[in-house]
C-alpha cells in the first residue's frame, strides 16, 4: 500500500510546485559577520514552513547559537551547553536572528557569537518538510506519554532540549547497532557513549505520528522542544526528486574497520554529516561540502558538543557518488569493531536549472588586491587563468570542491590540476577562500597586483554538469555519476600521477578519444571500455582513466534544453550553430574531431562580438589570443566565421 500511495503521489504531481527537492529544505551557508544588519539569502523559506537555524563561528569559540520558528525570534540554545534557553536584546552587542524570512534569515545587528565583523560562520538551515525534518515545542508531564509530530515517516534522530537548564537528550535509530534503539539514549552536549535507559522513551519506537516519553525529556511542566529528522529507511521520506521517490536523509549505523576505506552506503553523495562514536565517548563530528568535504579527507570540521573554533586537518569522510569513504583510523569515526551512529543529507540540487546563469558563470578580474569576487551560486568547479600573460606554474589551473578548495576561513592549500600538461597535482597555498556564493582572491603570493584574470566556475547540476572522484581499479570498470542522464562530454584525469586528460565525446563516439592537453585528433586507444550510461561511465585498464592504485577525477557534461549543448557540427564558410539559447551562448569549448586541432575556448565576458574576440586554449599556457574574428554573436548559439579552419568540430557551450 505504501508503494502504491507513493506511485500516485508522484503521479499527480506533475508540476515541480509539487515536487520536494533538497536545496528547498536544506542549505549550509557560509558568511561574514558584519557588525551591522545581516541578511542571509540561502532559498530556504522560514517565514512560511518554519524551521531550524544552527550557527556558528569558525575562527573562535564562541557558542553554537540555535534558533527555530517554533520558540521565535532571538531565543538561541547551545548544543554545546547544558544551558537554558538565551534571549537576545536587540541592544548593543547582543543581538540575534530577529527575522525568519521566506527565503533565509535576518541577523539584527552585531552578536559575538554570530556576526561579529572579525569573524566568519556556517549557518545550516533545517525547513520543516514531511520526510526531511519536524520540530515540536511541548510540556512535560512527568509521567509516560506520548508526543504528536508531522514529520510524516520514521523519525531516525530526535533531539530533545527543555528550555530550562537540562542537557540534550537524544535517540538514534543506530544505537545498539540499531537493535532496540528506543532503550539508549546519547547527550548531544557530552562526549558520553550510549546510554542504557528503558524508560527515556517509554521502551516504545517512534512512530511517523508521535514518539513516547517517560522518565526522559518530560519534566512536569517543563518546556522542551524537539528537533525530528527522519530516518530516510521508510517509504514516506522516500518522497523527493522529480519522481518522488528519493530520500535526502539517512539515519543510521556503522561498525569501524580501523583502516582507511570504510565505506558508508547511503543511496546518494552527502553534503553535510554528523557522527559519533556510539561505544566512545569521543565528540560529535560535524562537517559539511560548503567549508570542505574533499575527497582526500583533509577539510575542516566543528564539534556540536564543543564550542571549540573550526579544526582543520581531518573531515574524516570522502563523498562518494552513493555514500561516503572513512579515510582515517581514529576514534572519532573508525575503530576497528566499535560502532557510530550518523545523519547524513544528500548533496543537491537535485533539480535541473531553470537558466544557464544557475550553472556557468565567468568572472574576470583586472588583479586588484586584494580582491573579493561574489559569484551567483557556490559553484563546484572553477577553471582559472591569466589572460594577459604566459605564467606556465599557474595558467589554465582546474580546482573543484571535492579535492579541496579554500575551505579554510584563511587561504590553505589546495590540490590544483592544470589542463596544458599531464602533470600529477599539485598541493600548494591557494590564492582563494569561498564564502557562500563567492570567493576572497589573495593575488599577494605569486598572481601579481596588476595580472588579468578569468574565472570559469561550474556548479553541479543533474543533467547538466557532474564531477566525480574515484580511485583506479585496474581493467574495465563501472563508475557511479549522479548526472542523471548518459553525459555527452567526459573528460578524465589522473590526479596523483602524470597522465593525459582523456575525452570521450558522445559524437565522434566511443571509441575514439581525444587529450585536452594536446591538439591531437580523436582516435581509438583505448581509454574507456564502453560508452556511458545514465548511471555509469565505463573506463579501461589505463593509466589516464583506470590504473590500480591511482585517483582519479572527471567531469561529465551533457546537453539540457536552453541551458547546455554538446553537439558536433560540420564547418565550411560561415556556419551558425543553434544551441537552443534564448540570448545566445556565453561559454564556448570547440575542438576538431577529423583532425588535429587546439581546443578554443571563448566566453561573453571577454566577447563574443562582431569582429575580433579574444580566445585562450585548454592545451596551452599561452596569453589569449585577441587579433582574430573566429567566432560571432548568434541570438540562439553562436557563429564559426569563415576565418575559423574547415572541419568537424566538437563543441560545448552554455547559455
Amino acid at each position: 500500500m505504501a508503494k502504491l500511495a507513493k506511485a500516485l503521489s508522484a503521479a499527480a504531481g506533475n508540476s515541480s510546485a509539487d515536487k520536494a527537492y533538497v536545496e528547498d529544505v536544506f542549505s549550509t551557508f557560509l558568511y561574514d559577520g558584519v557588525n551591522g544588519v545581516n541578511t542571509i539569502t540561502n532559498g530556504i523559506d522560514l517565514a512560511g514552513e518554519g524551521g531550524l537555524v544552527w550557527c556558528k563561528d569558525r575562527n573562535y569559540g564562541n557558542p553554537h547559537r540555535l534558533y527555530d520558528t517554533e520558540r521565535g525570534i532571538n531565543k538561541y540554545l547551545d548544543s554545546a551547553s547544558n544551558a537554558a534557553e538565551g534571549t537576545n536584546t536587540g541592544s548593543g552587542t547582543n543581538h540575534g536572528i530577529d527575522q525568519f524570512n521566506s527565503n533565509g534569515f535576518r541577523i539584527g545587528g552585531q552578536d559575538g557569537s554570530i556576526n561579529d565583523a572579525s569573524s566568519e560562520y556556517v549557518s545550516w538551515n533545517f525547513r520543516k518538510q514531511p520526510g526531511f525534518f519536524d520540530i515540536v515545542k511541548y510540556t512535560g508531564t512527568g509521567s509516560a506519554r506520548t508526543v504528536a509530530h508531522n514529520l510524516g515517516s520514521v523519525p531516525g534522530c530526535i533531539i530533545c532540549k527543555s528550555l530550562a537548564t537540562a542537557d540534550w537528550i537524544t535517540y538514534h535509530n543506530g544505537a545498539n547497532n540499531g537493535s532496540n534503539a528506543q532503550k539508549y539514549f546519547f547527550k548531544l552536549n557530552g562526549t558520553n557513549a550510549q546510554a542504557l535507559d528503558n524508560d527515556i522513551w517509554d521502551n516504545t519506537q517512534p512512530t511517523a505520528t508521535e514518539f513516547s516519553l517517560d522518565t526522559g525529556p518530560n519534566a512536569n511542566g517543563t518546556e522542551y522542544v524537539a528537533y525530528l529528522f527522519a530516518s530516510g529507511a521508510d517509504a514516506a521520506s522516500q518522497i523527493f526528486g522529480d519522481d518522488g521517490d528519493e530520500a535526502i536523509i539517512k539515519c543510521g549505523t556503522y561498525t569501524g574497520s580501523g583502516a582507511v576505506g570504510k565505506t558508508i552506503t547511503l543511496g546518494f553523495e552527502p553534503q553535510w554529516m554528523l557522527v559519533k562514536n556510539a561505544d566512545n565517548t569521543t565528540p560529535w563530528v560535524m562537517i559539511d561540502n560548503m567549508r570542505g568535504m574533499p575527497v582526500d579527507g583533509e577539510g575542516p570540521r566543528l564539534l556540536a558538543d564543543q564550542n571549540a573554533a573550526e579544526a582543520s586537518g581531518a573531515s574524516f569522510f570522502a563523498p562518494r557518488a552513493d555514500g561516503a569513504e572513512v579515510t582515517l583510523q581514529n576514534t572519532y569515526v573508525n575503530t576497528s569493531g566499535e560502532d557510530y551512529i550518523y545523519i547524513a543529507i544528500r548533496r543537491g540540487p537535485m533539480k535541473e536549472p531553470s537558466a544557464g546563469t544557475e550553472v556557468f558563470q565567468a568572472i574576470a578580474t583586472s588583479g586588484d588586491n586584494p580582491n573579493t569576487t561574489t559569484a551567483t551560486f557556490p559553484w563546484d568547479t572553477q577553471f582559472n587563468t591569466f589572460t594577459n600573460t604566459n605564467y606556465a606554474t599557474y595558467n589554465n589551473q582546474i580546482n573543484d570542491r571535492l579535492r579541496g578548495f579554500g575551505f579554510l576561513p584563511s587561504f590553505t592549500t589546495t590540490p590544483h590540476l592544470t589542463t596544458a600538461n599531464t602533470d600529477a597535482q599539485t598541493v600548494s597555498s591557494s590564492f582563494l577562500a569561498l564564502k557562500g556564493n563567492g570567493m576572497d582572491v589573495d593575488k599577494s603570493d605569486g598572481w601579481g597586483a596588476s595580472s588579468a584574470t578569468i574565472f570559469y566556475n561550474f556548479r553541479r547540476y543533474p543533467k547538466v554538469f557532474d564531477v566525480v572522484c574515484y580511485a583506479g581499479a585496474g581493467g574495465n570498470a563501472d563508475v557511479t555519476h549522479n548526472l542523471g542522464v548518459a553525459p555527452e562530454l567526459i573528460i578524465v584525469k589522473a590526479t596523483d600521477k602524470a597522465e593525459s586528460w582523456a575525452v570521450q565525446a558522445a559524437s565522434p563516439a566511443y571509441p575514439n578519444v581525444a587529450f585536452l592537453n594536446n591538439d591531437g585528433a580523436f582516435s581509438a586507444n583505448g581509454q574507456f571500455s564502453a560508452a556511458p550510461t545514465a548511471t555509469v561511465f565505463k573506463v579501461a585498464n589505463s593509466g589516464n582513466t583506470n590504473e590500480s592504485g591511482y585517483n582519479y577525477v572527471a567531469y561529465l557534461f551533457a546537453t539540457l534544453a536552453g541551458i547546455s549543448k554538446v553537439g558536433s557540427v560540420v564547418h565550411s564558410g560561415t556556419t551558425n550553430v543553434d544551441c537552443g539559447f534564448s540570448g545566445g551562448a556565453r561559454f564556448v569549448m570547440v575542438k576538431r574531431t577529423d583532425s588535429a586541432g587546439d581546443w578554443y575556448v571563448y566566453d561573453s565576458v571577454r566577447g563574443i562580438a562582431a569582429g575580433n574576440d579574444p580566445y585562450l586554449l585548454f592545451n596551452s599556457t599561452a596569453a589569449q589570443v585577441t587579433n582574430t574574428d573566429y567566432i560571432d554573436p548568434l541570438a540562439s548559439g553562436f557563429t564559426l566565421t569563415s576565418s575559423f579552419t574547415a572541419g568537424t568540430y566538437l563543441f560545448l557551450a552554455f547559455a
